[in-house]
């Protein structure tokens, strides 16, 4: 019965360390997305400067994850923070930053919905 309760921990510590490792998105949704930021105004305090629109595309792999803003590139590592019917709620961290962002994923249609970072606007993304 010792031997038993003893391995208990162990099999809860493999059951969890393989449920983290199930967090992968299909293959079908991987690949490039790619959209508009539309234009905002960035309020400088004294300033306010005009932001004109930018072409995004975001490159989703298995392992990481590319952003392409205009001519400037950035590469990361994301994460699965929730699924549903619907889609995936992503959390990813570019290098140099600190502030994570979020993508919702939308199955249907296989769109990104990405949330800028205050005062950039969100936008919307497509696989193509």
């Amino acid at each position: 019965m010792k031997v038993k309760m003893k391995l208990l921990p162990l099999l809860f510590f493999l059951f969890i360390i393989s449920t983290g490792h199930a967090q992968n998105l299909r293959k079908k949704y991987l690949g490039v997305y790619e959209g508009t930021i539309p234009a905002y105004t960035l309020d400088l305090g004294s300033d306010v400067v005009p932001v004109a629109e930018a072409s995004i595309r975001i490159e989703l792999s298995a392992t990481s994850i590319v952003q392409i803003i205009g001519s400037n590139t950035q590469t990361g590592t994301w994460r699965i923070v929730s699924e549903s019917k619907e889609g995936y709620i992503i959390s990813f961290r570019l290098e140099g930053q600190l502030i994570e962002e979020q993508l919702t994923l939308i199955k249907k249609g296989k769109k990104i919905l990405r949330q800028g970072i205050y005062p950039q606007p969100d936008a919307t993304l497509v696989k193509q």
